[in-house]
């Protein structure tokens, strides 16, 4: 698979045996062999943090595991990454955290 040749020479550092890269303006991971793991199907992304990976779709965040399975559906409008557990997000004018499940704990 070839990757947009300005992304090759600044791909982000390996996260959790995975590289975030760009291909005709949509995100996808590859793994420490060059295989990638989804078809490049996501708008926007993050590395991966604890397992799952920050995933935007037509605007929304949600979180996929190593596979590229959407776990956390792409509902949010703004997501960090998960730490100690529990990653932040906001829907709408809400604040509040989530686990690894999609279960909310509101502040």
């Amino acid at each position: 698979m070839e990757y947009e040749p300005l992304l090759v020479g600044i791909l982000f550092p390996f996260f959790e045996g995975f590289v975030l890269v760009k291909k005709a303006g949509k995100c996808d991971f590859v793994n420490k062999v060059g295989e990638a793991i989804i078809q490049p199907a996501f708008n926007e992304a993050g590395n991966f943090s604890e397992g799952l990976a920050l995933v935007n779709k037509q605007s929304r965040w949600g979180f996929i595991i190593s596979d590229g399975q959407i776990v956390i559906p792409c509902s949010f409008d703004h997501a960090y990454a998960f730490r100690r557990g529990l990653a932040r997000v906001r829907q709408q004018d809400t604040l509040f955290y989530i686990d690894p499940t999609g279960w909310a704990y509101v502040d």
